[in-house]
């Protein structure tokens, strides 16, 4: 029995708050709209409603209380009162951050060295002071991993924006020799 008269009375009070809330929403759209609201009266001052009192009935609807509402336009003296609302999540559009102006790339050679195993010589691209790309224009040496490990060089110097960078291990002579020619292709810049 209890548990009945619990959901019964949760229900009932749930009615009350949406029929309140219901009563508040109308109450202040027809204020944005310029309409009179339910609660201003002839002389235009606030007058309390149920809703505000803290007591809600059924009757207390903006249908039942339009009745009382002037028909004369608001003077413009009124201030709507003030409205405590939760923030709705909207999304708004936001402007792309704008980017500065790119300045031209321009591509340098640097000289080809020769060293233990072959010879690497670079082609160096750069675009507002940051090395965008690395060709390697010759690339001869020997060994099954010598080509992953000049590719691999070449991101670490794009990554690094110079030779500012690590060894490869087990590929000490290739990495020196390359860093040496993308140090002569960047002092041409």
């Amino acid at each position: 029995m209890r548990k009945q008269a619990r959901a019964l009375i949760t229900v009932a009070t749930m009615g009350v708050l949406a029929a309140s809330y219901q009563f508040g929403t109308s109450a202040q759209t027809g204020m944005l709209l310029g309409m009179p609201s339910a609660t201003a009266n002839t002389s235009g001052s606030p007058t309390p409603t149920a809703a505000a009192s803290g007591s809600a009935s059924p009757a207390a609807t903006p249908s039942a209380t339009a009745g009382a509402t002037s028909s004369a336009a608001p003077t413009g003296t009124n201030t709507p009162p003030a409205t405590t609302s939760t923030p709705t999540a909207t999304k708004t559009a936001t402007a792309a951050p704008t980017k500065p102006p790119v300045a031209a790339a321009t591509t340098k050679t640097g000289a080809a060295i020769d060293y233990k195993y072959g010879t690497v010589q670079l082609e160096v691209t750069k675009a507002s002071g940051i090395i965008t790309d690395v060709n390697v224009l010759v690339g001869y040496g020997s060994g099954p991993q010598y080509d992953s490990v000049i590719a691999g060089l070449a991101a670490y110097a794009i990554n690094a924006n110079g030779s500012n960078f690590g060894n490869v291990s087990r590929a000490t002579f290739s990495t020196n020799a390359f860093k040496q020619a993308l140090d002569s292709a960047l002092a041409k810049f």
